[in-house]
């Protein structure tokens, strides 16, 4: 994704100029290029950091998302497969049989009845489906996957909770439901947190509003071990997670003035 690119490009330049200008940074900076955080990742890649380097660890920033909104709740999640297996059969000759297709449907239109406070925010995506093999095959198998979020870790487990109840009342003689934990994000929000101050002070230099938001981002990990840590990037970006995402190159300046001052330099 474009934004992630961006945080490369402006890190690499970041280390670039301190080799180059023979710059010291006032504390240890360690620059970890991680994998894992998009999709099906699980955070694996700030897991193995944090593994890692637990002991020499004090703040993390993770550079993501757009220079002026700030992560400092970690959202958390927990993702599902869902397979659904039934009968099948012809679709005239053994019409009226369990369709697996037809049950996912079910399933996934009693996930979009349930309702969820907006306040935590909380919320449930079904992101991908499949299943059936031909257009005149009852389908015996399909499966689909499932986002669940919340900003509350207890709003979060009655959304699961919900969740689990909907795969077992469409479980039935010909209807078989399975599901497979995917990943899991945990939620987290330090109540003090010295990196949203530090953050706030250097854009009230520049005459600058500072918006915190929640999110789900490579911060999760550090927060919920109790470590402080915020997100932000380096540029404006518009239209995330689609075909017509963009950045706005023009923020990009400011952008790097502002990670380095956040760095002390």
């Amino acid at each position: 994704m474009q934004r992630h690119s961006a945080s490369i490009a402006g890190l690499l330049f970041i280390i670039k100029m301190f080799f180059d200008l023979q710059l010291m940074p006032p504390q240890g900076l360690l620059f970890a290029f991680d994998v894992g955080e998009e999709g099906l990742g699980n955070l694996k890649g700030m897991r193995q950091v944090m593994a890692d380097w637990h002991d020499r660890i004090s703040e993390v920033v993770a550079v993501d998302c757009t220079f002026d909104t700030f992560v400092t709740t970690a959202v958390g999640s927990r993702r599902y497969a869902v397979t659904v297996e039934a009968a099948g059969g012809h679709s005239w000759m053994h019409f009226g049989q369990s369709n697996a297709i037809a049950e996912a449907a079910r399933l996934i239109s009693r996930l979009y009845g349930l309702s969820v406070p907006s306040q935590p925010k909380t919320t449930y995506n079904v992101g991908t489906i499949a299943g059936g093999t031909t257009i005149n095959s009852i389908a015996a198998k399909a499966k689909f996957t499932v986002d669940l979020r919340s900003e509350n870790a207890d709003e979060l487990d009655k959304l699961d909770q919900a969740f689990h109840a909907i795969i077992k009342a469409g479980e039935r003689e010909s209807v078989h439901i399975g599901t497979t934990l995917l990943g899991e994000r945990p939620c987290s929000r330090l109540d003090a947190n010295p990196l949203a101050d530090r953050i706030t002070a250097i854009r009230q230099r520049h005459g600058l509003p500072t918006t915190c938001i929640a999110g789900s981002t490579d911060a999760n990990i550090p927060m919920s071990q109790g470590i402080p840590a915020i997100s932000f990037g380096f540029c404006r970006s518009h239209g995330e997670h689609t075909l017509q995402e963009s950045l706005n190159i023009d923020t990009f300046p400011a952008g790097m003035i502002q990670m380095l001052e956040f760095m002390g330099m």
